[in-house]
């Protein structure tokens, strides 16, 4: 796993650390994968998981981020038509 991690180029680690009382199949913490599943094939569903994942996070926080910038750029704007439609 950690060498499928190495060839996808990401900067994380992994740790198999089986929890079945643990609601979560994994998760990253820090710079860890941490896997908790116990069954081989499941983990590396779970791997896979986590590594698109933290492939996504990048561009999910540049969307949120384009998203949050275009509403705070709206709301002068929205002011600006309430404080009109008022003056009607």
């Amino acid at each position: 796993m950690r060498e499928f991690v190495k060839r996808l180029g990401l900067p994380l680690d992994v740790a198999i650390v089986p929890d079945l009382n643990n609601p979560k199949h994994g998760e990253i913490k820090g710079a860890t994968i941490l896997i908790y599943d116990s069954d081989p094939e499941i983990a590396w569903t779970t791997l896979l998981h986590e590594t698109a994942e933290y492939r996504l996070k990048a561009l999910t926080s540049l969307c949120r981020r384009l998203v949050y910038k275009l509403l705070e750029d709206s709301l002068p704007m929205r002011l600006r038509l309430k404080r009109v439609s008022e003056d009607w």
